[in-house]
């Protein structure tokens, strides 16, 4: 697991229902009751199924509350998917790995006098979200049968959830690679968030 020699910043127990890792899946093993999810400098632990994975806060663009299911943690990575874990811990881990990928930027920033922390978020995406939003108050009543026209408000505005939240995670990779000194690879719209 964790070396001696690091520090853990926060821990929780997490739970195996709705956990998404990106890249490839956990190998088949004994199953293991426990999940466990360590912040230490730098680095994410994620321990279970007989396995133990780190994500480096430098890959990491932004961590925050997921959609469903409700409350857990999600984190995006500047390149590939993303992690969906639902933690026993009122939010600990999330806050200690806000602050982790905070310090990091901070310190790209350092000597770049040059760079700017602005968020340059595809007007495209926005305005396909402010689209879906206007919809979704203009869903006429209940005429195709009960509950039809606030299940499809909440998908519409759901779905407009979703497309604000890729412009944010797209506009932070961008940033990402500005502090980097990379060429964005895909340009706006491109997160698949």
């Amino acid at each position: 697991m964790v070396p001696a020699d690091r520090t853990i910043l926060a821990a929780a127990q997490g739970h195996y229902r709705g956990l998404r890792l990106p890249g490839s899946a956990w190998s088949r093993s004994r199953w293991h009751p426990r999940l466990d999810v360590l912040v230490t400098a730098g680095q994410l632990w994620v321990t279970g199924n007989g396995e133990t994975r780190r994500y480096a806060v430098a890959d990491m663009v932004l961590a925050s509350f997921a959609t469903s299911p409700q409350g857990a943690m999600r984190v995006d990575f500047l390149d590939g998917g993303s992690l969906w874990i639902t933690l026993d811990d009122n939010g600990t881990v999330l806050e200690t790995l806000r602050h982790e990928i905070w310090e990091y930027e901070k310190g790209l920033l350092f000597d770049r006098t040059d760079l700017d922390w602005a968020l340059d978020v595809s007007p495209a995406q926005l305005a396909e979200s402010e689209a879906l939003l206007t919809a979704a108050l203009d869903v006429p009543g209940d005429h195709a049968g009960p509950g039809f026209s606030r299940l499809k408000r909440q998908d519409m505005m759901r779905r407009s959830a979703g497309l604000r939240r890729a412009a944010r995670v797209d506009a932070l990779r961008r940033r990402r690679r500005r502090m980097l000194g990379q060429a964005d690879p895909g340009g706006p719209g491109t997160s698949g968030a």
